[in-house]
């Protein structure tokens, strides 16, 4: 549904036509049609989900066999909170040492679990942060957390070289430890890994179109990426287009000729997501002419009888 002026722009063998009519499929090519077989006109995404709407707009395509590269983790986000009663210890076998794990990915989409253990210093920093990975006995530190106003932030570091704790890893991948959402109470120790930002090469399993337009594409690895943006035409003098039947108009010398934009922008509108618009006529007229075809269609009727009836009357004189 177009909340707004604008039309749905149609590609057929017969060049380009125009509807309101918002149900589209898609065909074998993966290419989104009308259900006259016209294609929808938009944008489609670079492999980067990049959507360049100045360009010269094609039929939109939703390949099923799409997919979305891998990418490595850079971040890992903690979340939780630290026990400010913890006596401070040193190493793995103090009893206020405590660990959290999370899965994070390298270059090419391979799964690494790492393990963050969090040790209770003495003073500055007021705790430090270790991390391993699969190479045996090999534990680095991330850095030293400190709390400062009632914040918690890294005094030192905050940040570790992966290629140190796992083996066939790219030795230029560095992973930041993002401790924004931790907190420092009494109480238990909570404080976890709560997420990262890499993941494994994803496959297209699906796609929704937004209010303004975009086709989102979602993946099986969770993500989503753009791919394509619809494109939305408008004309300076609607009522001069030309009724093509189907729902479709076609441009005129009255209409003008189409304005095309994205949805959201202008006066073209934005989209209403699995909506589609009602009929447009004015219910209360076609009622009423509904009455008055009724009712002439009655008096045509009776007209016919009484014609029959003065010829019956004829022939019964002729006898």
């Amino acid at each position: 549904l177009i909340d707004g002026d604008g039309f749905f722009a149609l590609q057929d063998g017969d060049g380009v036509g125009y509807t309101r009519s918002g149900a589209f499929t898609l065909d074998e090519d993966g290419t989104l049609v009308s259900s006259n077989g016209g294609q929808l006109l938009g944008w489609n995404a670079d492999d980067d989900g990049e959507v360049d709407t100045d360009g010269e707009p094609g039929a939109l395509q939703v390949p099923s066999g799409d997919t979305i590269a891998p990418s490595a983790t850079g971040e890992i986000r903690l979340g939780g909170n630290l026990d400010d009663d913890a006596e401070a210890g040193e190493g793995e076998e103090d009893p206020d040492s405590f660990t959290t794990s999370i899965t994070i990915y390298d270059d090419d989409g391979s799964a690494h679990e790492v393990t963050l253990r969090f040790e209770r210093g003495d003073g500055d920093p007021e705790w430090t942060v270790h991390a391993r990975g699969d190479l045996e006995d090999e534990e680095v530190e991330v850095g030293g957390l400190q709390r400062e106003d009632g914040d918690i932030s890294w005094g030192t570091g905050g940040d570790f070289d992966a290629s140190q704790i796992f083996t066939g890893i790219d030795d230029e991948q560095t992973v930041t430890v993002d401790a924004d959402g931790l907190s420092q109470a009494a109480g238990s120790n909570t404080a976890e890994a709560r997420g990262q930002d890499g993941y494994q090469v994803g496959f297209l399993r699906g796609f929704e179109i937004g209010s303004d337009g975009t086709i989102t594409g979602r993946y099986s690895n969770g993500e989503s990426l753009p791919i394509g943006r619809v494109a939305i035409a408008t004309f300076a003098n609607p009522e001069g287009l030309e009724r093509q039947g189907e729902s479709m108009y076609a441009a005129t010398v009255n209409s003008g000729e189409p304005i095309i934009g994205a949805p959201g922008e202008g006066e073209g509108g934005s989209l209403t997501p699995g909506a589609l618009e009602m009929s447009n006529v004015d219910l209360a007229e076609e009622f009423t002419n509904l009455i008055i075809a009724q009712r002439g269609f009655q008096a045509n009727s009776r007209s016919i009888t009484t014609s029959d009836e003065m010829l019956q009357e004829l022939i019964q004189m002729k006898r």
